[in-house]
């Protein structure tokens, strides 16, 4: 790969993040301090509603929720519309604390 190729693949995926997190903040309501952004990459947290696991106990302070199944039904939407709207690839993975990591393939 030649380096003005390398560079153009760069802002373009800086582009596509910016174009997702437009997307993920019309979607559900989210404050500065829950959205974290590098060049190529968005975590996002509190996006869609989360729950504890049926085989996990509530104790109030679990921090391995999940998105609950109509959340990760409207992401996926979402992100299936993103990626043929944009011709691009979206890694999506959520962690710790209800948080959800998307990067640009």
């Amino acid at each position: 790969m030649k380096f003005s190729e390398f560079i153009t693949e760069a802002i373009d995926k800086k582009l596509l993040i910016s174009k997702l997190e437009r997307e993920l903040r019309a979607s559900s309501r989210l404050t500065e301090r829950d959205v974290q952004r590098e060049d190529e990459s968005l975590d996002v947290r509190h996006w869609g509603q989360w729950e504890v696991p049926e085989d996990e106990e509530d104790d109030g302070d679990y921090d391995w929720e999940v998105l609950t199944q109509a959340s990760a039904k409207k992401l996926k939407d979402l992100i299936t519309k993103f990626e043929k709207e944009n011709k691009c690839k979206v890694n999506v993975q959520t962690s710790e604390k209800n948080w959800i990591a998307f990067s640009i393939k």
